[in-house]
C-alpha cells in the first residue's frame, strides 16, 4: 500500500536508519582501582565477572560496554556498576582518613569560637556594630585622659562626625545598639561584641599603623525575658555580668582577677578592674547613672570589656578530665566579720592558702551588715569542702587543717570568728 499509494520504494532486506553509527567503546579496566574507590579486595576474575553479568564484554585490558549503556563513560561508573551488583551493604564502613580539621584551625578562631559558646549560653545575643566612632567619643563617654579614645586614629574622608575615627573601644556602639532598643520599648536586653579595636601606638611616629587588638564587650539591661513561677527572672546586673566574665575565664583557662577602681564611665563603687598576671585588660561595672540618663538607657545597665588578644597570648592552662571522685567530702562552714572595705576576694586567697590541697571546693553563701554586726563591717560565710584522692579523711584530720584557716583568717584579716 506504501509503494501504491504513497509513493514508496520497497528495498530488499533490512534497513537500520540512524544519525550515526555508535562505535564500541572500551573502558580500561584496572581490578586494583576499582578495589581503591569501593574500600574492597575483591579477585581481577570476581570483578570481570559481576561486569560481564552486567552486559559488559571482557576484553585485553579493559572491558566493552554494551551500546544501550550510554550512561557508562569510565572507570568509576565500573566501579559502581561492581558495587550495585555486590551489595553496598557488604561493603565495610571506614572514617576517612586525615585528621580532624578542627586541628588545622588557627588558635585565635578556636578561642573566639570558645567565647562566643560561653556568652551565647549564659543568654547574650552577639551584635555588630561600626568600627567607626565619634571622634569625641571619650568625651562623651567621660573616659580618663590617658584612654585612647582621647587620640584616635582619624579618617581622611569621613561620611560623617558620628564616623570621623577608628573606634577605640566598642562600648560605644553597643550603647548605641541599647539606645535604639530602649526606645522602642525594650526592657530587657543582653548584647555581646567580638570586634576589632584600633589603638595608637604611643611610641611610633605620627601615621604610623594602629594597634589591632580583639575586645569583648558585653552588656546588659532589665531581667532574663519572660517570667518564672517560682519569682522574678534573673537580672542582668553587674553580678551576673562577673559571673559570666569568670564562667569565660575558666573555660578558656586563664585566672583573671578584678581590682576595685573608680572609672568614670562606671558607677561609683560599682567598677572594677580585669587583671590578667598583674596586667589590667579590661573593666566590669555598672554603667554611670549620668552616662545612662545622657544615651537615654535605663539607670542600671551593667557591662564589661576585656582584651581577648590578652588572653590569647597569655600562658593558659588546658582543660583535662578529672574522674569522678571515689571518697566523700567533708564539709565544714566558716562564718567572721571584718571590715567592709576587705574585698571577699582577698578572704577567699587567705583561706585557699592555708587550706592545702584537700580542699576542693570554696564558697562564698552569705553575706550581712547590719544588727548585730557593728557599723563599717560585714559578716561572710563561707563553705568549704574537703576531699582527699587516695583515701577518705577523718573529722580529726579536717578539724586541724579548718582550726588552720580560722587563725589565719583572724591574723591575717583581723577578722572575728562567729
Amino acid at each position: 500500500m506504501i509503494a501504491a499509494y504513497g509513493g514508496g520504494r520497497v528495498l530488499a532486506g533490512s534497513v537500520d536508519a540512524v544519525a550515526r553509527p555508535l562505535p564500541a567503546r572500551v573502558i580500561p579496566l584496572r581490578p586494583e582501582r576499582i578495589n581503591t574507590l569501593l574500600g574492597l579486595e575483591l579477585p581481577a576474575a570476581e570483578i570481570v565477572g559481576i561486569l560481564e553479568r552486567c552486559g559488559f564484554t571482557a576484553v585485553d585490558g579493559g572491558v566493552r560496554v554494551p551500546s544501550y549503556r550510554t550512561d557508562v563513560h569510565g572507570e568509576a561508573d565500573l566501579a559502581e556498576e561492581v558495587a550495585r551488583f555486590y551489595g553496598y551493604d557488604r561493603i565495610p564502613a571506614v572514617l576517612p582518613p586525615g585528621a580532624p580539621a578542627e586541628e588545622g584551625r588557627p588558635p585565635a578562631d578556636r578561642l573566639l569560637a570558645q567565647v562566643r559558646d560561653v556568652m551565647v549560653g549564659a543568654g547574650f545575643h552577639e551584635v555588630f556594630t561600626f568600627s567607626f566612632a565619634p571622634a569625641d567619643l571619650g568625651r562623651r563617654l567621660r573616659l580618663g585622659p590617658d584612654h585612647p579614645q582621647h587620640r584616635p586614629v582619624r579618617l581622611a574622608n569621613p561620611m560623617g562626625e558620628e564616623q570621623a575615627a577608628l573606634r577605640t573601644t566598642l562600648l560605644g556602639g553597643v550603647l548605641e545598639v541599647l539606645r535604639y532598643n530602649a526606645r522602642r520599648r525594650v526592657e530587657s536586653a543582653a548584647l555581646f561584641e567580638l570586634g576589632t579595636v584600633y589603638l595608637p601606638r604611643p611610641d611610633d611616629p605620627a601615621g604610623a599603623l594602629p594597634d589591632e587588638r580583639q575586645h569583648l564587650l558585653a552588656a546588659g539591661m532589665g531581667r532574663f525575658p519572660g517570667r518564672h513561677w517560682q519569682g522574678q527572672a534573673a537580672a542582668f546586673d553587674v553580678f551576673y555580668l562577673k559571673g559570666t566574665l569568670m564562667r569565660l575565664a575558666r573555660r578558656l583557662g586563664v585566672d583573671l582577677d578584678l581590682r576595685p577602681a573608680p572609672l568614670p564611665f562606671l558607677h561609683p563603687g560599682r567598677s572594677a578592674e580585669v587583671v590578667l598576671a598583674g596586667r589590667v585588660v579590661g573593666c566590669l561595672g555598672e554603667l554611670h547613672p549620668d552616662l545612662a540618663e545622657e544615651w537615654d538607657l535605663p539607670e542600671r545597665v551593667s557591662l564589661f570589656e576585656v582584651d581577648v588578644s590578652a588572653l590569647l597570648e597569655a600562658d593558659r592552662q588546658p582543660v583535662r578530665f578529672q574522674a569522678p571522685p571515689r571518697f566523700p567530702a567533708v564539709l565544714r562552714d566558716v562564718a567572721f566579720i571584718v571590715p567592709e572595705d576587705i574585698p571577699a576576694a582577698r578572704a577567699e586567697q587567705v583561706i585557699r592558702a592555708h587550706a592545702g590541697p584537700w580542699l576542693e571546693e570554696l564558697e562564698l553563701f552569705d553575706v550581712y551588715q547590719g544588727d548585730p554586726v557593728p557599723a563599717g563591717k560585714r559578716s561572710l560565710a563561707y563553705a568549704l569542702a574537703y576531699r582527699a584522692a587516695d583515701r577518705t579523711l577523718t573529722d580529726a584530720e579536717v578539724d586541724e587543717v579548718h582550726a588552720r584557716v580560722r587563725q589565719a583568717l583572724e591574723r591575717e584579716l583581723g577578722a572575728v570568728l562567729r
